[in-house]
């Protein structure tokens, strides 16, 4: 009886530890698996805070570049402006030969325009337009300003 039960019991041992290295084999692979697709997981978050990121640089320049752009026509249209201005401090200087008094009202021109165009920039609010990217990259406010 002695035999059979030492038998019986190397037996199970056997069958207990085969199938014990069954379990532990699908528990790795398992965890690995499970690792694998956390770090899928993990790469495609990255990506896709990467792309949003992209995206809101991609706004605010687009941003800032329309507000530069606008600031650009509303600088040069000061010289548009003031192009009949000058053929008529010219007539002026033609019939009255005084040069300080045209020089006096050509500064005058001048002025009043460049406040008007100034007051234009300032309504309009373009010296924040570049302020979306201080947020990417403060680095940029110098070659902005």
């Amino acid at each position: 009886m002695w035999k059979e039960a030492k038998k019986w019991t190397s037996t199970h041992a056997i069958q207990t530890s085969s199938s014990d290295l069954i379990c532990d084999i699908l528990t790795s692979v398992s965890i690995l698996v499970s690792a694998l697709g956390l770090m899928g997981e993990l790469a495609k978050d990255r990506y896709a805070r990467q792309q949003q990121m992209a995206n809101e640089i991609r706004a605010a320049s687009a941003q800032t570049l329309a507000g530069l752009e606008r600031w650009r026509l509303l600088s040069v249209s000061l010289f548009y402006t003031l192009q009949p201005q000058f053929v008529e401090t010219s007539d002026l200087l033609a019939k009255n030969h005084n040069k300080e008094l045209t020089r006096d009202y050509l500064y005058k021109v001048i002025n009043d325009h460049h406040i008007k165009v100034y007051d234009k920039q300032l309504d309009e609010k373009l010296e924040s337009a570049y302020i979306a990217l201080f947020k990417f990259d403060p680095s940029m406010k110098p070659f902005i300003q």
